[in-house]
């Protein structure tokens, strides 16, 4: 908020998204009610949807800001996996608590004058018949992680004719994205995505950093890697980006930036 020179009172609608618990009132109303926000707020809630949520509260988010050119959206990641450590010598509970941390970030959206990528296009890819490969179910001692490994192939398999297909109707190809915001689910997912779309050495270097200091932070991911493209690659006017999101169902979303 203070980066967009925006009070908390001054926001229109607020967007949070998160995996890791779910109570009512919601994370919206308290933090609504902690910053002083406006009690004529618009809110949504995402809830559920792991690792790729932050790209379906951007779209909502940009619909918003469509319908009503005034507005000023908040959207809010918030992410503690640790809450549902899980004690047992199996795999998946060890896969779970290396991977997996806690997170939270935050982004603006508005029809401004402010410096910043556009999000020109978005498309979501969801292969039902892989939704158990990838899974977090509610027990009694937490939210269960199940991740088997053919997650990394699956991704693989599929990222190119997606991407050619997004990019296409933009008369767009891979070679003229400059800059790559994905997602790190993990090391294998991010090897993948490198290969199947040949891209140069350090176009992912941003996501492995995020991956390497903090973890896979589910939704919250993302704008980590995000904020780094922007900070250290410093995007000039007219580039284009790629957000590129995973996520159970097994579901892939991709969004096209262009500063």
């Amino acid at each position: 908020l203070a980066a967009a020179s925006w009070t908390p009172a001054e926001i229109d609608h607020l967007i949070v998204a998160s995996c890791t618990g779910v109570d009512c009132p919601g994370l919206d109303v308290r933090i609504a009610e902690s910053l002083g926000m406006s009690s004529y707020l618009r809110r949504a809630t995402i809830v559920g949807m792991g690792c790729q949520a932050l790209l379906p509260s951007l779209y909502q988010a940009g619909n918003t800001v469509q319908v009503r050119p005034e507005a000023r959206v908040l959207v809010l990641t918030l992410e503690l996996c640790t809450l549902h450590f899980q004690h047992g010598r199996t795999l998946k509970n060890m896969l779970g608590s290396a991977l997996f941390a806690d997170g939270a970030s935050a982004v603006v959206i508005g029809n401004g004058n402010r410096p910043g990528p556009q999000l020109l296009d978005s498309m979501t890819f969801s292969d039902y018949e892989s939704q158990d490969e990838m899974a977090f179910h509610p027990g009694d001692t937490g939210y269960q992680i199940v991740l088997t490994g053919k997650i990394p192939k699956l991704v693989g398999a599929r990222i190119g004719y997606l991407m050619d297909r997004f990019l296409g109707p933009h008369g767009l190809q891979v070679e003229d994205i400059n800059h790559w915001v994905v997602h790190p689910g993990g090391m294998a997912i991010l090897d993948q995505v490198q290969q199947q779309l040949e891209l140069p050495e350090p176009a992912l270097d941003h996501s492995r950093a995020v991956l390497r200091q903090y973890g896979n932070m589910s939704s919250a991911t993302l704008l980590f890697v995000l904020q780094r493209t922007i900070e250290q690659s410093r995007p000039v006017a007219g580039d284009y980006g790629i957000l590129l999101g995973f996520g159970p169902g097994l579901t892939i979303e991709l969004g096209l930036l262009r500063w």
